[in-house]
């Protein structure tokens, strides 16, 4: 019980920020500068993306405007550069509380079972993770907890930021396509993982 309110307090402080300030960041204003000639506009619109275990800014968002702006090869690689790192940041931060923190906060018990699901499921959990808003700074932050294996971390967080940051670049680099359908597939992709993700979690117990 104390490691599923863990993740709730987790996603709900997550999505404090989003709720208060979303809209703020909805506007136009962001996004056209990521699109400019700008040579700050790429180191802005990854570091945006690493902020966003803290900052709302829109994620999926900005990706597919790197490949709007920049190509599919190098709008994936930025995408891909700042999805990553927001994992690693989330992963690390919480892999420096330390076990005894990690155990007053979760309970031993807990603790344990956090620590058994990411060393069975928790390649996988990191992968699939980076395609669904608000869950990857969660899942990493838990991963770090339980001080996963940091090869098997980054090697899950490396594909999954891959996949995702070229997925989203792809779309927005394909200007023969109508915009709603490029629309209803950015909401189609994350509802599909977040169906992956939760069956992962379903078989883990």
């Amino acid at each position: 019980m104390r490691l599923l309110l863990l993740l709730a307090g987790l996603v709900g402080l997550s999505a404090i920020p989003f709720m208060a300030f979303g809209e703020r960041f909805e506007a136009g204003e962001f996004l056209a500068f990521i699109q400019s000639d700008s040579p700050w506009a790429a180191v802005l619109g990854v570091a945006a993306m690493a902020a966003d275990l803290v900052i709302p800014f829109p994620a999926q968002a900005i990706m597919t405007n790197f490949g709007m702006s920049r190509g599919w090869f190098m709008g994936g690689l930025l995408g891909s550069a700042g999805t990553f790192t927001a994992g690693f940041l989330a992963y690390w931060l919480c892999r420096l509380l330390g076990q005894r923190a990690v155990n007053f906060i979760a309970g031993e018990e807990d603790a344990a079972r956090l620590k058994s699901f990411f060393e069975r499921h928790g390649f996988w959990s990191i992968a699939v993770s980076r395609w669904i808003p608000l869950v990857p700074e969660v899942i990493s932050s838990l991963a770090g907890a339980a001080r996963m294996a940091q090869w098997r971390f980054m090697a899950g967080n490396l594909i999954g930021s891959l996949s995702v940051g070229f997925a989203y670049s792809t779309l927005g680099s394909m200007d023969s396509v109508p915009g709603y359908v490029l629309f209803a597939i950015s909401i189609a992709i994350p509802v599909l993982m977040l169906g992956i993700f939760t069956l992962v979690l379903a078989r883990s117990y």
